[in-house]
């Protein structure tokens, strides 16, 4: 965000979230807006695999004839991502951390159980409806004034809002009650060395956000060797990129905080045994959301990914280079989803069960592209060819 000229990034709070990124505005609703990444000249869709210390530049295809290469692939433009190398002549040894908080940068003013009370025998009364036909324990002393306009006088609350007296009527703040400050450590060592004949980087990242959003995390390992080898001089090079990475996420349930923002404050997180209340009346076709969070804390996956490429590069005579690379993707996920019991009016389940997934994934690549830049006096030529075939394997 901040780096890139003319492009437009929309973050993504969530603790694994990539955001979105737009280099060319928005296409049709049915296609992808998304731009390719080539990293290392590798291309993919999906760079949650590297580590942001690594990069060493960024670059954005925007137009149509300088992401030709690259076919419909590249209708949403192309972030070109080379990552770093060895530098200077004496080994260098890079260490950093950083440690900051995440919270919410405005929170919404909700209203408390009087206000919500209030809204709702407003909207009785506007329906034309009695206000006091509701099993949300609800009472309203109300009448009309002497030009007939409804007037409310005083609200009140059922102490209990069960049969059985376990569940009392309270003034909750959802959104403070499911939220906290977010916490992200980031750890990373980097190793660097160059010389005449060849340069090597060698690095380790650690990264842990802990989400606003209760029980959701995310983190990731992260390993990283680049190296180059001078065979021939500036004549012939050879060298890799590989980076090999573990993620693993807690994400907080599907429309969780829209759910939130329109659940009733006078509700109670727990009832009077200290466990989560289960939701009666007219709440009964929802789940108490401080008790579906904990239901969904162990809902965790873990990713592996093995990305990198092996290249080599000729350059035979001053303005003419040949490049040839083959790249290899290879993603593993595996994950475990439970369903506990609920007991919680029409959402009651009393199924108690665990999912286990496992997805492969495994993509590779080969091209080589030829270039030659002609200068004669004031005028210039640039020629390029270039062929690349790709192919993508899924088991699930």
């Amino acid at each position: 965000t901040g780096k890139l000229p003319g492009v437009n990034v929309v973050a993504d709070a969530a603790p694994g979230g990539t955001g979105s990124i737009r280099i060319r505005g928005m296409a049709t609703v049915n296609s992808s807006n998304d731009p390719l990444y080539i990293v290392d000249g590798v291309p993919t869709d999906n760079i949650n695999c590297i580590n942001p210390s690594d990069i060493e530049t960024m670059q954005v295809l925007k137009d149509a004839a300088s992401a030709s290469i690259y076919g419909s692939r590249a209708a949403g433009g192309v972030v070109i991502i080379t990552t770093k190398h060895g530098k200077g002549e004496r080994m260098t040894v890079n260490v950093n951390y950083s440690l900051s908080a995440q919270t919410v940068t405005k929170r919404y003013d909700m209203l408390n159980a009087e206000q919500w009370g209030q809204a709702y025998w407003q909207a009785n009364v506007n329906d034309g409806l009695n206000p006091n036909n509701n099993n949300l324990g609800y009472h309203f002393d109300w009448g009309y004034d002497a030009q007939g306009n409804p007037q409310l006088y005083n609200v009140t609350m059922q102490k209990y809002l069960d049969d059985g007296n376990t569940v009392p009527s309270a003034d909750t703040d959802w959104v403070k009650e499911t939220t906290r400050t977010g916490v992200i450590q980031n750890y990373n060592v980097s190793v660097s060395n160059g010389n005449e004949k060849g340069s090597s980087y060698l690095s380790l990242g650690y990264y842990k956000n802990l989400g606003i959003i209760k029980y959701s995390d995310f983190e990731r390992l992260s390993a990283r060797l680049n190296t180059d080898y001078k065979l021939i001089g500036n004549v012939l090079t050879i060298g890799e990129h590989f980076t090999l990475n573990r993620t693993s996420e807690v994400s907080a349930p599907g429309g969780f905080l829209e759910n939130v923002l329109q659940f009733n404050p006078s509700f109670p997180v727990y009832n009077t045994k200290g466990e989560y209340a289960n939701l009666t009346g007219g709440y009964a076709d929802r789940e108490n959301p401080l008790g579906r969070l904990e239901r969904n804390k162990d809902n965790r996956y873990t990713y592996w990914r093995a990305f990198g490429d092996v290249y080599l590069n000729l350059a035979l005579f001053k303005g003419f280079n040949l490049r040839t690379t083959a790249g290899i993707d290879y993603s593993q996920k595996q994950q475990r989803i439970f369903t506990m019991p609920i007991s919680n009016g029409n959402v009651a389940n009393p199924e108690n069960a665990v999912e286990a997934k496992q997805e492969h994934w495994m993509k590779w690549m080969w091209n080589a592209v030829a270039t030659y830049n002609m200068e004669i006096g004031k005028h210039r030529a640039d020629y390029m060819l270039g062929v690349e075939v790709n192919r993508q394997d899924d088991v699930w």
